[in-house]
């Protein structure tokens, strides 16, 4: 491998094992929200996190409402905005991460996946027009990236977002279009960055090599 393909094939599994970090958050929320709905505590789509959280109903148990709070921040917001913005250090992200956090509190339930969508999309902008460096925008994973992950995955949740009771099929099979894509695109963009700075690469430097050994066999008279 050249070094100019090693260089890409960096960019392209930090792309990878990022985007894998969010995608582990984003299945482990949906653990969180299945267990909770399995347990009958799960809030109804009309109400806010916070208003869950203050209901005068509700026991007072800083204990119960740790394990509805640390969990979304710590195991969703972080990785999963780090994933977006994987040129922004990891103390920003915290940062970050908290406000985020509070915005899905105070948004109503049924509105938590467009509002999430809305803050990372933001931050995946934020993080390429100010924070990926000069060179890595030379490099191809950089140009490839937006159309192989981010435009499907953008596509799929605006589809979900908005006929989600409105179309039967996006109804019972939408959030599941949605995560398929989330691990399909993100496959094919590392399948084709391999086939081009990998397997593409060695090729070339195997046919350049037996160029050379038949040049030294070329007698000069």
């Amino acid at each position: 491998m050249t070094t100019g393909a090693k260089k890409n094939m960096e960019q392209v599994n930090s792309y990878v094992f990022y985007y894998a970090l969010g995608n582990v958050g984003h299945a482990f929320v949906h653990f969180l929200i299945a267990n909770a709905i399995h347990r009958g505590f799960f809030p109804p789509g009309d109400m806010s996190g916070m208003d869950d959280l203050l209901d005068p109903k509700n026991t007072p148990n800083y204990l119960v409402a740790m394990f509805k709070i640390l969990p979304g921040l710590l195991f969703f917001w972080i990785p999963i905005l780090k994933s977006y913005m994987t040129h922004v250090p990891w103390k920003h992200i915290i940062i970050l991460s908290i406000p985020s956090y509070y915005g899905t509190l105070v948004v109503p339930m049924k509105l938590g996946f467009t509002y999430a969508q809305t803050v990372l999309f933001c931050g995946s902008a934020l993080d390429n027009l100010f924070f990926v460096p000069t060179d890595q925008k030379e490099q191809v994973a950089y140009m490839l990236w937006p159309f192989v992950v981010v435009i499907p995955s953008m596509a799929t949740s605006l589809l979900e977002s908005t006929m989600c009771t409105s179309n039967s099929v996006m109804m019972r099979l939408g959030h599941s279009v949605f995560d398929a894509t989330l691990v399909l695109s993100c496959g094919l963009f590392y399948l084709i960055c391999w086939w081009r700075f990998v397997h593409c690469d060695d090729e070339h430097i195997d046919g350049s090599n037996e160029s050379e050994k038949k040049m030294k066999k070329v007698k000069v008279y």
